[in-house]
């Protein structure tokens, strides 16, 4: 059984592979340490790759947006 919740405009859930199959909005997950970072749909916010810092909410947003977040920071900001 898979779960998942549902906060503002994000689907939160531990373990990704159900989302990959949803075509709804952005997943966030975590349990997958540094499988990805991205894929379609699915955004990895686990500190594994965030350089060991929790990820903003900000910094999601922007990734929702489809710019990219590369080293932290975002693309217009490099």
């Amino acid at each position: 059984v898979h779960t998942y919740l549902k906060v503002e405009e994000f689907n939160l859930i531990h373990d990704p592979a159900p989302a990959t199959s949803v075509d709804t909005g952005l997943w966030l997950c975590g349990h997958i340490h540094t499988l990805f970072k991205k894929i379609p749909r699915v955004l990895n916010v686990g500190v594994d790759v965030w350089d060991f810092y929790p990820v903003s909410i900000e910094e999601v947003r922007n990734e929702s947006k489809g710019t990219p977040i590369i080293d932290g920071k975002t693309e217009s900001t490099r």
